[in-house]
């Protein structure tokens, strides 16, 4: 049955490697979990291991050699522990069986399948989607700075991309409230405008394969916009529901404790009463070009220059545990390889 199911899902092989994407506290994960409570799709847990591995292949030598590619897999693996055990607010049981850890037992099948770092990848990935019941996958990884997309097609090969945008005063709000997000206006804003930004220049490259939708237009219309998404990707509709292991692993972190319920309106513009207008003012004098290029209004207060100057100069000092923690997973690969397997192993 599952050797069924790993061939089935391995359809488009040769195809675009599909790919959600989005600055963080877009409402990238409900737009993932809608997508699989919907269409034969499945999802891991955010994986993050593919433009960091991919930056060190030179650690593993020649992948045409199956004992290199298998020492790449594990080290993935070990990756993917090691980034569950960093989130500090979700139940790690519940992460684990959500991601691509569930495929372990498959490792000698899965680099058997491969013969370079784009093929383990899809080999890994239809590996999960078949221990999903599903035809088909995607990858869902935001991180806080943006990742290129030509970087992920040099990782990865011809790429298509569903890119959600969400209005950056309600991300730089939601920002604040959780432990891993910008609090400093002026960062968050300089952060959401190179992600929009920088997928608005990728779409405009030609051959790109890139649909993107609104946050806003996916809660007041998820049918709509679910439809539209579907047909973007190719997606056939589930013959039948499928556990939402996902939604159930990501709704155990505070953050994402709505993931059970239906999309809500009342999540869009949220900004308008719970921001400060200070900060409000200094966001929209960064990135204000943005939103309005990106469809959203901005009609508040100007930001005088004292609090233009003051939320700049604060902005180095915006969390700087979370940037050392992001250089650390960066070059967990070369960590890995000198020795840290050992230390750091299960």
């Amino acid at each position: 049955m599952i050797a069924a199911m790993t061939e089935l899902s391995n359809t488009p092989a040769t195809g675009p490697f599909d790919l959600i994407c989005g600055c963080p506290r877009s409402g990238t994960t409900l737009l993932a979990t809608e997508l699989m409570r919907r269409y034969d799709l499945a999802i891991p847990f955010e994986t993050h291991f593919i433009p960091v591995f991919h930056r060190w292949l030179f650690l593993y030598g020649d992948l045409g050699r199956p004992g290199n590619r298998r020492r790449l897999l594990d080290d993935i693996y070990l990756f993917t522990r090691l980034w569950i055990r960093s989130s500090k607010t979700f139940e790690a049981a519940a992460l684990a069986r959500a991601s691509i850890l569930i495929t372990e037992p498959a490792a000698p099948d899965i680099v058997a399948r491969a013969s370079d770092y784009a093929g383990l990848v899809r080999a890994l990935f239809a590996e999960f989607a078949a221990r999903n019941a599903s035809a088909r996958f995607a990858d869902k990884s935001t991180f806080r700075a943006p990742v290129p997309p030509a970087a992920l097609q040099r990782a990865l090969g011809p790429i298509r991309i569903l890119y959600l945008v969400r209005d950056g005063r309600d991300v730089f709000l939601s920002w604040k409230q959780t432990w891993f997000g910008a609090a400093n206006a002026a960062n968050a804003a300089c952060l959401w405008r190179r992600h929009v930004e920088g997928m608005r220049a990728w779409a405009a490259t030609p051959g790109a394969q890139v649909h993107v939708l609104r946050y806003e237009d996916l809660v007041r219309d998820p049918d709509g916009e679910l439809s539209a998404a579907g047909a973007f990707l190719g997606l056939a509709p589930r013959a039948a529901p499928a556990p939402a292991v996902l939604a159930d692993g990501m709704a155990t972190a505070p953050e994402h404790a709505r993931l059970r319920q239906a999309p809500d309106l009342a999540n869009a513009g949220k900004h308008l009463a719970a921001l400060p207008a200070r900060q409000r003012a200094v966001f929209e004098h960064v990135a204000g070009d943005a939103l309005r290029r990106n469809g959203y209004e901005v009609s508040g207060p100007r930001a005088g220059w004292p609090a233009i100057a003051g939320t700049f100069l604060a902005a180095p000092f915006d969390r700087p545990d979370r940037s050392i923690g992001r250089a650390m997973k960066s070059a967990l690969p070369l960590i890995l390889s000198l020795g840290g397997r050992r230390l750091l192993g299960p």
